[in-house]
Parts: structure tokens; sequence; C-alpha cells
């Protein structure tokens, strides 16, 4: 009896250990965000981003920035997409299609960012809390970028 339930201990902590590679495997990406965020700067030396914010006022600030910043471990090239939603969740605008190259594996990280004017997203109707979406050979991240826009 002894030996019966060490041997269902033991098989229920391997289908549990599957259960959780399984689980960790769906998750595995060949790009990890660091970052992703909205801010107000860039700066063109060093691909930083510069003064991080949640909040965007359309009087005061010109436009935004999303920023994102992947580590790079892949074995085949890439496509990267920002996909910008607004308050209402349609699809406002998206970047361009970025390719990385396998030949450029020496890169760590790959720094993505876009812009957008807001001065007359007022006018739009379109006050209050946005997203940005990466999508990753065409499918999307699980890490968002948000911030709202305010008058």
């Amino acid at each position: 009896m002894r030996i019966r339930i060490q041997r269902l201990m033991a098989a229920l902590l391997l289908l549990g250990a599957a259960t959780l590679y399984a689980q960790d495997d769906k998750k595995v990406n060949y790009y990890y965000p660091e970052d992703f965020l909205a801010c107000t700067g860039v700066d063109n030396a060093s691909g930083l981003f510069t003064n991080p914010q949640d909040s965007f006022n359309v009087i005061r600030d010109e436009s935004v920035i999303v920023w994102l910043s992947l580590k790079y471990i892949p074995k085949e090239s890439r496509t990267i997409k920002l996909v910008w939603y607004s308050p209402r969740g349609d699809k406002y605008t998206e970047s361009r299609t970025l390719t990385v190259n396998k030949e450029e594996f020496y890169r760590k990280y790959i720094r993505v960012w876009q812009q957008i004017g807001i001065r007359d997203l007022d006018k739009l109707g379109q006050l209050g809390q946005w997203r940005v979406v990466a999508v990753v050979n065409g499918k999307p991240l699980d890490k968002e970028a948000r911030f709202t826009l305010v008058r």
C-alpha cells in the first residue's frame, strides 16, 4: 500500500512538473520586453527614453512617444510593429513594420519607438486612456504601454 501511494505521488509530481513546463513553454517568446512606456522624448545618442509619463495634456504637450525595449534572442528574422488604440478601442494608427534580420544577432536588445501628435485629438473626442500593443511576428506581446490624454 505504501509503495502504491509513493508511486502515485511520484506520478502526480511528474504530471505537475509537465503541466508547469507546458505552461511556461507556451509563454516562451524570443523577445522579452524590458520597458514599454509612454514618454516625451528619446535621446538620439543613447536611444534611451526621457521623461516617462502616464498622463499627457493635449494643450501643454505636443506629442506622445511610445518606447519599447526588447531583449533579443531570436534564431530567425523577426518583425516588430506598434499598434495604437484610442480610448474607444478603435485602432488609431500603427508604425511601419520593422524587420530585424538574423544577421543582426550581435544585438542584445532592440529599441523601437513611435511618436504621434496629440494637439488635435481633443477635437476628435480622443481624450482618455490609450493603449499601444507591440506585435512581434504577427502576435501581440503580453505587455502593453498605456497612457491617458487629458485637457
